[in-house]
């Protein structure tokens, strides 16, 4: 009887410790789901990492590499580890646990495979350059606003254009400039719409056309058959320096002039793109020192100027990975930002079953730790 409970736990405590393997490397909510750590070639196998680790000297460290390395992810969980070692947590403290806990839960989803790479936190409004677990460089950001939010992904910066051309998509088009060309067909002007803002129209063929040939009343975001361009200058959307980016849809970051938004708390204020406050400090890093066209790179106002476009393909192109988190360590402090999508209510009642934390404090009041 005693050798048949001994068993009976045995297997208890292997299947827990195979279910806290999953849960670590891809999450409690996406346990099936791989992580961006796993190939398609190699799956994670949950009980041979358990059995593996049963043979390495330090059992628990070899168990625990399962998780997401990255600094961002090994820094919250330190702080969560703190705030569980205060022998009598406040509320306010459980919330903030919660809150923590949540977002270690979005790392193991979308966990960053690489040593380089350039992260944006929305809910920070920030940029980081981050090399081997070091942050090189943090900027400000201007993101997309609760109505239009700029979407999670990871891709890479492969290029960058100076005073870039914009070319609206059929669904850009049919919803923002449609109505002001058939407001320019149905009343004459002296000067036309497309004409005032740099704005040239292409069939599908490539070829520019008259607008006036144009039938504006018979268009539609399900039938528009054209592609309108908008040439670098004053009023086009990508400022003066946008940022080619494989592996995103639709999303752009950018630099443009214009007033100093960058010192407001609150800047998700942006149609879905990333609005750079140093975009030209990263185009100089992405081209790298020994790069002779690093040295030509204008200044702001001479870029603001200019009315050609100029490309700079990437010899190495570096990951980009936007991400949504609502608590991280900067400078060696917890740091928690509001929710500006409201995201982590629902996120909250599936890990734990109750109303998650509404944090907006800008520090923990924890001691201090070291990056």
């Amino acid at each position: 009887m005693r050798r048949s409970r001994q068993a009976r736990f045995e297997v208890l405590l292997t299947d827990g410790l195979v279910q806290l393997v999953r849960h670590l490397r891809r999450g409690q909510l996406r346990g099936t789901t791989p992580s961006p750590l796993e190939r398609a070639s190699e799956p994670f196998a949950p009980a041979a990492w358990v059995a593996a680790a049963r043979r390495a000297p330090d059992f628990a460290a070899a168990l625990l590499r399962c998780q997401p390395p990255q600094h961002e992810y090994q820094l919250l969980q330190r702080a969560l580890a703190r705030y569980h070692r205060a022998p009598h947590p406040t509320a306010l403290g459980r919330q903030r646990m919660q809150q923590l806990a949540l977002n270690l839960e979005r790392w193991r989803w979308l966990a960053i495979p690489d040593s380089a790479y350039v992260l944006l936190n929305l809910p920070a409004y920030r940029l980081e350059v981050v090399r081997h677990g070091r942050v090189v460089h943090a900027q400000r950001l201007l993101i997309g606003a609760p109505e239009s939010p700029t979407p999670v992904f990871s891709g890479r910066i492969t290029g960058f254009t100076l005073a870039p051309e914009w070319v609206a998509s059929p669904a850009e088009a049919a919803t923002q400039l449609l109505p002001y060309l058939r407001d320019n067909k149905r009343f004459a002007s002296e000067s036309s719409f497309l004409a005032d803002n740099n704005y040239s129209i292409y069939d599908s063929l490539g070829r520019a056309i008259n607008p006036d040939t144009v039938d504006w009343e018979a268009l539609s975001a399900h039938h528009f058959p054209y592609t309108i361009r908008q040439a670098p200058g004053a009023g086009n959307p990508l400022g003066y320096l946008a940022f080619e980016l494989a592996g995103a849809t639709g999303t752009y970051l950018y630099g443009a002039a214009g007033p100093p938004a960058f010192d407001q708390p609150a800047r998700a204020v942006e149609a879905g793109d990333v609005r750079l406050e140093q975009p030209l400090w990263l185009a100089a890093y992405l081209l790298g020192p020994i790069d002779p066209r690093q040295a030509t790179l204008p200044s702001e106002a001479a870029c603001a100027a200019l009315t050609v476009s100029q490309y700079f393909r990437l010899r190495r192109p570096l990951p980009v990975h936007v991400r949504y988190a609502t608590c991280a360590v900067v400078g060696g402090q917890v740091q928690f930002y509001p929710d500006i999508y409201g995201q982590d209510a629902d996120l909250g009642r599936l890990l734990f079953g109750s109303r998650p934390p509404r944090l907006v404090a800008a520090g923990s009041g924890l001691p201090r730790q070291s990056r």
